[in-house]
Protein backbone atom coordinates (compact mmCIF):
# COMPACT_ATOMS: atom_id res chain seq x y z
CA UNK A 1 0.00 0.00 0.00
CA UNK A 2 1.66 2.92 -0.75
CA UNK A 3 2.09 6.08 1.35
CA UNK A 4 -0.45 7.85 -0.70
CA UNK A 5 -3.26 6.17 0.17
CA UNK A 6 -1.97 4.46 3.47
CA UNK A 7 -2.20 8.29 5.29
CA UNK A 8 -5.67 9.19 4.53
CA UNK A 9 -6.78 5.89 5.73
CA UNK A 10 -4.69 6.79 9.08
CA UNK A 11 -6.19 9.86 9.50
CA UNK A 12 -9.63 8.71 9.38
CA UNK A 13 -9.26 6.44 12.27
CA UNK A 14 -7.17 8.88 14.23
CA UNK A 15 -9.73 12.02 13.74
CA UNK A 16 -12.84 9.21 14.21
CA UNK A 17 -11.28 7.87 17.27
CA UNK A 18 -10.75 11.79 18.82
CA UNK A 19 -14.06 12.49 18.01
CA UNK A 20 -15.58 9.13 19.25
CA UNK A 21 -13.82 10.25 22.73
CA UNK A 22 -14.57 13.46 23.02
CA UNK A 23 -18.53 12.86 22.22
CA UNK A 24 -18.13 9.96 24.73
CA UNK A 25 -16.69 12.43 27.29
CA UNK A 26 -19.54 14.88 26.94
CA UNK A 27 -22.34 11.86 27.27
CA UNK A 28 -20.63 10.73 30.70
CA UNK A 29 -20.60 14.05 32.06
CA UNK A 30 -24.08 15.05 30.68
CA UNK A 31 -25.17 11.71 32.89
CA UNK A 32 -24.43 13.26 36.25
CA UNK A 33 -27.01 14.34 37.83
CA UNK A 34 -25.89 16.88 40.24
CA UNK A 35 -27.57 19.93 37.80
CA UNK A 36 -31.40 20.79 37.67
CA UNK A 37 -33.05 20.90 34.23
CA UNK A 38 -32.62 24.57 33.81
CA UNK A 39 -28.72 24.13 34.19
CA UNK A 40 -28.41 21.06 31.61
CA UNK A 41 -30.60 23.05 29.13
CA UNK A 42 -28.46 25.91 30.13
CA UNK A 43 -25.17 23.98 29.88
CA UNK A 44 -25.73 22.44 26.19
CA UNK A 45 -27.22 25.88 24.91
CA UNK A 46 -23.76 27.32 26.25
CA UNK A 47 -21.80 24.19 24.88
CA UNK A 48 -23.34 24.73 21.28
CA UNK A 49 -22.76 28.63 21.64
CA UNK A 50 -19.17 28.69 22.59
CA UNK A 51 -18.18 26.20 19.54
CA UNK A 52 -19.33 29.34 16.92
CA UNK A 53 -16.72 31.87 18.16
CA UNK A 54 -14.58 28.49 18.37
CA UNK A 55 -14.99 27.22 15.44
CA UNK A 56 -15.28 29.86 13.02
CA UNK A 57 -11.79 31.40 13.20
CA UNK A 58 -10.78 27.86 12.63
CA UNK A 59 -12.93 27.79 9.20
CA UNK A 60 -11.89 31.31 8.33
CA UNK A 61 -8.40 30.40 8.85
CA UNK A 62 -8.47 27.06 6.87
CA UNK A 63 -10.45 28.94 3.87
CA UNK A 64 -8.42 31.68 3.66
CA UNK A 65 -5.05 29.50 3.47
CA UNK A 66 -3.44 31.51 6.39
CA UNK A 67 -3.84 28.31 8.68
CA UNK A 68 -1.02 26.77 7.49
CA UNK A 69 2.81 28.11 8.13
CA UNK A 70 4.52 27.05 4.63
CA UNK A 71 2.87 25.97 1.25
CA UNK A 72 3.31 21.82 0.88
CA UNK A 73 2.26 21.16 -2.45
CA UNK A 74 2.54 17.35 -1.19
CA UNK A 75 -0.75 15.03 -1.03
CA UNK A 76 -0.30 13.77 2.30
CA UNK A 77 -0.57 17.67 3.56
CA UNK A 78 -3.78 18.16 1.53
CA UNK A 79 -5.35 15.46 3.66
CA UNK A 80 -4.78 16.10 6.59
CA UNK A 81 -5.56 19.55 6.39
CA UNK A 82 -8.72 18.66 5.09
CA UNK A 83 -9.19 16.22 7.23
CA UNK A 84 -8.50 18.52 10.04
CA UNK A 85 -11.02 20.88 8.40
CA UNK A 86 -13.88 18.17 8.34
CA UNK A 87 -12.80 17.83 11.94
CA UNK A 88 -13.66 21.16 13.24
CA UNK A 89 -16.99 21.02 10.87
CA UNK A 90 -18.18 18.04 12.40
CA UNK A 91 -18.00 19.51 15.58
CA UNK A 92 -19.26 22.88 15.18
CA UNK A 93 -22.52 20.78 13.60
CA UNK A 94 -22.32 18.62 16.64
CA UNK A 95 -22.61 21.61 18.80
CA UNK A 96 -25.81 23.13 16.94
CA UNK A 97 -27.59 19.26 17.73
CA UNK A 98 -26.58 19.76 21.12
CA UNK A 99 -28.34 23.44 21.58
CA UNK A 100 -31.05 21.91 19.54
CA UNK A 101 -31.42 18.62 21.78
CA UNK A 102 -31.76 21.05 25.18
CA UNK A 103 -34.80 22.69 24.06
CA UNK A 104 -36.24 19.70 22.77
CA UNK A 105 -35.30 18.18 26.24
CA UNK A 106 -36.85 21.10 27.94
CA UNK A 107 -40.17 20.11 26.23
CA UNK A 108 -40.27 16.67 26.01
CA UNK A 109 -38.91 16.71 29.72
CA UNK A 110 -38.29 12.37 29.39
CA UNK A 111 -34.55 11.88 29.90
CA UNK A 112 -34.52 8.71 27.92
CA UNK A 113 -35.80 10.65 24.69
CA UNK A 114 -33.01 13.14 25.42
CA UNK A 115 -30.31 10.40 25.63
CA UNK A 116 -31.52 8.87 22.86
CA UNK A 117 -31.18 12.02 20.52
CA UNK A 118 -28.17 12.55 22.14
CA UNK A 119 -26.20 9.63 21.16
CA UNK A 120 -27.83 10.19 17.53
CA UNK A 121 -26.23 13.39 17.62
CA UNK A 122 -23.04 12.16 18.17
CA UNK A 123 -23.61 9.41 15.60
CA UNK A 124 -25.06 11.71 13.22
CA UNK A 125 -21.47 13.79 13.99
CA UNK A 126 -19.20 11.45 13.21
CA UNK A 127 -21.05 9.90 9.88
CA UNK A 128 -21.45 13.70 8.87
CA UNK A 129 -17.05 13.61 9.26
CA UNK A 130 -16.42 10.30 7.39
CA UNK A 131 -19.11 11.10 4.66
CA UNK A 132 -17.37 14.30 3.83
CA UNK A 133 -13.34 13.03 3.93
CA UNK A 134 -14.50 9.83 1.84
CA UNK A 135 -15.94 12.19 -0.75
CA UNK A 136 -13.05 14.20 -0.95
CA UNK A 137 -10.55 11.22 -1.34
CA UNK A 138 -12.99 9.64 -3.56
CA UNK A 139 -12.53 13.15 -5.33
CA UNK A 140 -8.72 13.41 -5.56
CA UNK A 141 -9.21 10.16 -7.18
CA UNK A 142 -10.44 10.21 -9.86
CA UNK A 143 -10.02 11.86 -13.11
CA UNK A 144 -11.68 15.14 -14.70
CA UNK A 145 -15.08 14.41 -16.52
CA UNK A 146 -14.09 15.30 -20.37
CA UNK A 147 -17.56 16.82 -21.57
CA UNK A 148 -17.44 17.36 -25.70
CA UNK A 149 -20.15 19.95 -26.91
CA UNK A 150 -20.29 20.86 -30.48
CA UNK A 151 -22.00 24.03 -31.41
CA UNK A 152 -23.30 26.07 -34.16
CA UNK A 153 -22.71 29.73 -34.43
CA UNK A 154 -24.58 31.59 -37.72
CA UNK A 155 -22.52 34.59 -37.60
CA UNK A 156 -19.81 32.47 -37.72
CA UNK A 157 -18.06 31.08 -41.20
CA UNK A 158 -18.44 27.32 -42.20
CA UNK A 159 -14.27 27.89 -42.82
CA UNK A 160 -14.50 27.63 -38.52
CA UNK A 161 -15.86 24.28 -38.67
CA UNK A 162 -13.43 21.74 -36.60
CA UNK A 163 -12.21 24.93 -34.62
CA UNK A 164 -11.67 23.74 -31.63
CA UNK A 165 -11.71 25.76 -27.82
CA UNK A 166 -10.99 23.91 -24.69
CA UNK A 167 -11.91 25.48 -21.58
CA UNK A 168 -11.07 24.94 -18.00
CA UNK A 169 -11.91 26.91 -14.95
CA UNK A 170 -11.74 27.36 -11.04
CA UNK A 171 -8.21 25.51 -10.10
CA UNK A 172 -8.27 27.00 -6.98
CA UNK A 173 -4.36 25.69 -6.30
CA UNK A 174 -3.81 26.04 -2.72
CA UNK A 175 -3.57 23.28 0.14
CA UNK A 176 -6.57 21.20 -0.70
CA UNK A 177 -5.95 21.01 -4.85
CA UNK A 178 -2.64 19.09 -4.55
CA UNK A 179 0.11 19.01 -7.19
CA UNK A 180 -0.36 15.04 -7.65
CA UNK A 181 -4.07 16.37 -8.87
CA UNK A 182 -2.92 18.91 -10.87
CA UNK A 183 -0.73 16.55 -12.53
CA UNK A 184 -3.03 13.89 -13.59
CA UNK A 185 -5.61 17.14 -14.90
CA UNK A 186 -2.41 18.29 -16.70
CA UNK A 187 -2.06 14.36 -18.17
CA UNK A 188 -5.42 14.58 -19.18
CA UNK A 189 -5.58 17.97 -20.89
CA UNK A 190 -2.27 17.48 -22.74
CA UNK A 191 -4.27 14.38 -24.48
CA UNK A 192 -7.07 16.65 -26.02
CA UNK A 193 -7.20 18.22 -29.39
CA UNK A 194 -8.02 21.44 -29.55
CA UNK A 195 -6.48 24.82 -31.39
CA UNK A 196 -6.25 26.71 -27.76
CA UNK A 197 -7.13 26.33 -24.24
CA UNK A 198 -8.89 29.26 -21.94
CA UNK A 199 -9.08 29.35 -18.26
CA UNK A 200 -11.76 31.58 -16.97
CA UNK A 201 -10.45 32.60 -13.41
CA UNK A 202 -10.06 31.26 -9.81
CA UNK A 203 -6.66 29.63 -10.70
CA UNK A 204 -5.42 30.43 -7.00
CA UNK A 205 -7.31 29.45 -3.64
CA UNK A 206 -5.87 33.13 -3.10
CA UNK A 207 -2.41 32.22 -1.35
CA UNK A 208 -0.24 33.44 -3.73
CA UNK A 209 2.35 31.82 -2.17
CA UNK A 210 1.03 29.11 -4.10
CA UNK A 211 2.02 30.89 -7.54
CA UNK A 212 5.22 28.69 -7.74
CA UNK A 213 2.87 25.52 -8.10
CA UNK A 214 0.80 27.77 -10.89
CA UNK A 215 3.62 28.24 -12.90
CA UNK A 216 4.65 24.61 -12.56
CA UNK A 217 1.52 22.72 -13.59
CA UNK A 218 0.84 25.05 -16.92
CA UNK A 219 4.43 24.59 -17.53
CA UNK A 220 3.36 21.20 -18.07
CA UNK A 221 0.65 21.97 -20.43
CA UNK A 222 1.50 21.66 -23.99
CA UNK A 223 1.58 24.40 -26.50
CA UNK A 224 -1.73 24.63 -28.15
CA UNK A 225 -1.58 26.11 -31.86
CA UNK A 226 -3.63 29.86 -31.64
CA UNK A 227 -2.36 30.05 -27.59
CA UNK A 228 -3.09 29.59 -24.19
CA UNK A 229 -5.35 32.85 -22.58
CA UNK A 230 -6.68 33.61 -18.94
CA UNK A 231 -8.63 35.90 -16.94
CA UNK A 232 -8.36 36.30 -13.25
CA UNK A 233 -11.68 35.60 -11.06
CA UNK A 234 -12.67 36.37 -7.78
CA UNK A 235 -10.47 34.52 -5.72
CA UNK A 236 -7.29 35.44 -7.39
CA UNK A 237 -7.88 39.18 -6.30
CA UNK A 238 -8.33 38.41 -2.47
CA UNK A 239 -4.63 39.31 -2.44
CA UNK A 240 -2.30 41.43 -4.80
CA UNK A 241 -2.54 39.43 -8.07
CA UNK A 242 0.45 39.87 -9.81
CA UNK A 243 2.42 36.88 -8.43
CA UNK A 244 0.07 34.95 -10.08
CA UNK A 245 0.05 36.87 -13.34
CA UNK A 246 3.61 36.97 -13.15
CA UNK A 247 3.67 33.09 -12.63
CA UNK A 248 1.49 32.52 -15.33
CA UNK A 249 3.21 35.13 -17.80
CA UNK A 250 6.30 32.77 -17.07
CA UNK A 251 4.76 29.57 -18.22
CA UNK A 252 3.24 30.65 -21.79
CA UNK A 253 -0.04 32.08 -20.89
CA UNK A 254 -1.37 35.19 -21.79
CA UNK A 255 -3.78 37.25 -19.13
CA UNK A 256 -6.32 39.13 -20.79
CA UNK A 257 -6.84 42.19 -18.38
CA UNK A 258 -9.55 43.90 -19.77
CA UNK A 259 -8.04 43.03 -23.75
CA UNK A 260 -8.75 41.55 -26.56
CA UNK A 261 -6.65 39.30 -28.75
CA UNK A 262 -7.33 38.82 -32.72
CA UNK A 263 -7.62 34.78 -33.33
CA UNK A 264 -7.12 33.88 -36.59
CA UNK A 265 -7.78 30.21 -38.29
CA UNK A 266 -8.21 29.36 -41.83
CA UNK A 267 -8.26 33.15 -43.32
CA UNK A 268 -10.63 34.02 -40.82
CA UNK A 269 -10.96 35.54 -37.30
CA UNK A 270 -13.01 36.55 -33.97
CA UNK A 271 -11.80 38.64 -31.29
CA UNK A 272 -11.07 37.38 -27.38
CA UNK A 273 -12.22 39.53 -25.10
CA UNK A 274 -10.96 38.85 -21.48
CA UNK A 275 -12.09 40.75 -18.42
CA UNK A 276 -10.66 41.40 -15.08
CA UNK A 277 -12.36 40.81 -11.64
CA UNK A 278 -13.25 43.74 -10.32
CA UNK A 279 -11.14 44.36 -7.07
CA UNK A 280 -12.59 45.52 -3.82
CA UNK A 281 -11.26 49.18 -4.72
CA UNK A 282 -13.31 48.83 -7.60
CA UNK A 283 -16.66 47.52 -5.94
CA UNK A 284 -16.76 50.27 -3.67
CA UNK A 285 -17.19 52.54 -7.01
CA UNK A 286 -19.89 51.11 -7.79
CA UNK A 287 -21.57 47.31 -8.32
CA UNK A 288 -19.53 44.31 -9.76
CA UNK A 289 -22.18 44.22 -12.03
CA UNK A 290 -21.61 48.15 -13.17
CA UNK A 291 -17.25 47.96 -12.76
CA UNK A 292 -17.89 44.55 -15.41
CA UNK A 293 -19.91 46.93 -17.83
CA UNK A 294 -17.39 48.99 -17.92
CA UNK A 295 -14.81 46.94 -18.53
CA UNK A 296 -16.02 45.42 -21.55
CA UNK A 297 -16.61 48.61 -23.15
CA UNK A 298 -13.00 49.64 -22.36
CA UNK A 299 -11.98 46.16 -23.78
CA UNK A 300 -13.97 46.49 -27.12
CA UNK A 301 -13.44 50.21 -28.16
CA UNK A 302 -13.23 50.34 -31.65
CA UNK A 303 -14.93 47.10 -32.37
CA UNK A 304 -18.52 47.31 -34.49
CA UNK A 305 -21.33 45.50 -34.21
CA UNK A 306 -20.25 42.99 -37.43
CA UNK A 307 -17.06 42.20 -35.51
CA UNK A 308 -17.27 38.23 -34.17
CA UNK A 309 -16.96 38.13 -30.28
CA UNK A 310 -15.93 35.61 -27.68
CA UNK A 311 -15.63 36.59 -24.20
CA UNK A 312 -14.01 34.78 -21.40
CA UNK A 313 -15.69 36.33 -18.33
CA UNK A 314 -15.60 34.63 -14.22
CA UNK A 315 -18.46 35.46 -13.54
CA UNK A 316 -21.61 33.99 -15.42
CA UNK A 317 -24.59 36.76 -13.94
CA UNK A 318 -23.05 38.99 -16.43
CA UNK A 319 -24.49 37.00 -19.24
CA UNK A 320 -27.43 39.99 -18.77
CA UNK A 321 -25.62 42.21 -19.83
CA UNK A 322 -23.27 40.28 -22.14
CA UNK A 323 -25.96 39.16 -24.25
CA UNK A 324 -27.27 42.41 -25.50
CA UNK A 325 -23.64 43.73 -26.66
CA UNK A 326 -23.15 41.59 -30.12
CA UNK A 327 -21.70 38.99 -28.19
CA UNK A 328 -21.67 35.33 -29.71
CA UNK A 329 -20.26 33.35 -27.05
CA UNK A 330 -19.00 34.01 -23.27
CA UNK A 331 -17.60 31.63 -21.60
CA UNK A 332 -17.40 31.60 -17.49
CA UNK A 333 -16.69 29.37 -14.68
CA UNK A 334 -17.30 30.91 -10.77
CA UNK A 335 -20.39 28.47 -9.51
CA UNK A 336 -18.53 25.04 -10.06
CA UNK A 337 -21.60 23.96 -11.34
CA UNK A 338 -22.96 23.55 -7.88
CA UNK A 339 -20.70 21.14 -6.62
CA UNK A 340 -24.03 19.67 -4.77
CA UNK A 341 -26.20 18.05 -7.56
CA UNK A 342 -29.04 15.69 -6.40
CA UNK A 343 -30.09 14.89 -10.08
CA UNK A 344 -28.05 14.76 -13.21
CA UNK A 345 -30.66 16.69 -15.11
CA UNK A 346 -29.43 20.21 -16.74
CA UNK A 347 -30.63 22.83 -14.46
CA UNK A 348 -32.49 20.62 -11.48
CA UNK A 349 -32.40 19.95 -7.84
CA UNK A 350 -29.10 22.38 -6.84
CA UNK A 351 -28.71 24.43 -4.12
CA UNK A 352 -26.78 27.06 -6.33
CA UNK A 353 -29.63 27.11 -8.97
CA UNK A 354 -31.62 29.00 -6.01
CA UNK A 355 -28.84 31.81 -6.09
CA UNK A 356 -27.39 31.48 -9.84
CA UNK A 357 -29.39 31.49 -12.64
CA UNK A 358 -26.64 30.39 -14.89
CA UNK A 359 -24.57 27.44 -12.97
CA UNK A 360 -23.62 25.09 -15.32
CA UNK A 361 -23.57 24.19 -18.48
CA UNK A 362 -25.39 25.90 -21.98
CA UNK A 363 -27.32 29.11 -21.77
CA UNK A 364 -28.88 31.16 -24.98
CA UNK A 365 -29.51 34.87 -24.64
CA UNK A 366 -33.34 36.30 -24.90
CA UNK A 367 -32.08 36.75 -28.64
CA UNK A 368 -31.39 33.58 -29.48
CA UNK A 369 -27.65 35.36 -30.98
CA UNK A 370 -25.73 34.64 -27.74
CA UNK A 371 -24.69 31.54 -25.56
CA UNK A 372 -23.42 31.17 -22.45
CA UNK A 373 -21.50 28.37 -21.27
CA UNK A 374 -20.66 27.58 -17.40
CA UNK A 375 -17.65 25.37 -16.38
CA UNK A 376 -17.96 23.44 -13.27
CA UNK A 377 -14.45 23.98 -12.41
CA UNK A 378 -11.83 21.75 -11.59
CA UNK A 379 -10.85 22.48 -8.00
CA UNK A 380 -12.89 23.71 -5.07
CA UNK A 381 -12.69 26.15 -2.08
CA UNK A 382 -14.78 23.45 -0.15
CA UNK A 383 -13.85 20.04 -1.06
CA UNK A 384 -16.95 18.40 -1.68
CA UNK A 385 -18.73 17.03 -5.11
CA UNK A 386 -21.92 15.28 -5.35
CA UNK A 387 -23.06 13.84 -8.74
CA UNK A 388 -20.46 16.61 -10.06
CA UNK A 389 -17.36 15.94 -11.26
CA UNK A 390 -14.64 18.14 -11.92
CA UNK A 391 -14.81 19.43 -15.70
CA UNK A 392 -12.99 19.63 -18.67
CA UNK A 393 -15.04 21.19 -21.50
CA UNK A 394 -14.22 21.16 -25.28
CA UNK A 395 -15.86 22.81 -27.68
CA UNK A 396 -15.67 22.34 -31.34
CA UNK A 397 -17.61 24.52 -34.10
CA UNK A 398 -19.54 22.63 -36.68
Amino acid sequence: MTRSILFPIVMVLVFSLVLFLFWQWRARFRRIRIFTKRELIASDLLFAAALVPVAMPFLFYFFSGRFHPIPVFSAWYSFFYVAFLFGIFSLFFYGLLRGVMGVVRRLRGTRTYVYRFRNSAEMASLLLFLFLYVNFLITQGQDAEISEHTVSIPQFETSWSGFRILHISDLHIGPVVHRDYLHRIARQINEVNADMLVVTGDIIDHDMRYAPLVQKFFSELKKFPLGTYAIMGNHDMIESPEPLQKALAQSGVTVLLNQMRSIEYKGSSFFLVGLDYPSLREHMLGSRSEVTQNYFRRATVGLSKKDKKVVLNHHPTDFYFLQSQDVQLVLSGHTHGGQLEFSRRHNSLSLVGLFHPFYKGWYRGKSGESLLYVNSGLGHWFPVRINCPAEITVIEWK
